[in-house]
């Protein structure tokens, strides 16, 4: 399924509509089995443009939802592992967004059964860090984790505070102000 799924994707991304259309619907089909969420983190990490990188992000946040209970343990493990490596060390920002975003759909599941405990431990060590762009997604994925899973964050809401009051006084950089704001 990775080899294929990485055509598709490639061929999702070219500017010729009849391709585009063959393509997806191909996509389409490869999503109804619970695979492609390995495949598509495969991609999401081993891509080399950009492009498909984000696209592989884009489809794995729409089709998790429906996989996720299907997933074998160790394959959940690879996707929150895989998740976090791409936030950190992805270079490109809409990747590193667009997997942020993902992460926000997987917490939803995973953090209430206590599937992912570090989580947070791992967002509060992002948002001291210094590179601006670790500080921002992880101020990014505080904002979007409200909305999935905003009553875990109840028992750290002065942790939360102070963090956001120290990020709205970064000196070193405007995004993680405008990041800390949202």
């Amino acid at each position: 399924m990775a080899q294929s799924l990485e055509l598709l994707l490639i061929q999702f991304l070219m500017p010729d509509n009849d391709a585009r259309r063959q393509a997806e619907e191909q996509i389409k089909r490869l999503a109804k089995d619970p695979q492609v969420v390995p495949a598509l983190i495969q991609h999401l990490r081993t891509a080399k443009t950009p492009n498909v990188r984000q696209l592989a992000a884009v489809l794995l946040r729409k089709k998790i939802t429906g996989h996720w209970a299907k997933l074998p343990p160790q394959t959940k493990q690879l996707v929150k592992d895989s998740l976090i490596e791409s936030i950190t060390l992805e270079h490109s920002p809409p990747v590193r967004r667009a997997s942020a975003n993902v992460v926000s759909v997987v917490a939803k599941y995973a953090v209430p059964v206590g599937e992912w405990p570090d989580l947070l431990n791992f967002l509060f060590q992002c948002s001291q860090s210094s590179q601006e762009d670790h500080r921002e997604v992880a101020l990014i994925l505080f904002s979007s984790l409200t909305e999935t899973i905003g009553n875990t964050f109840r028992p750290h809401f002065a942790d939360l505070q102070a963090l956001l009051l120290k990020c709205l006084q970064d000196e070193t950089s405007s995004r993680v102000r405008i990041a800390a704001l949202k």
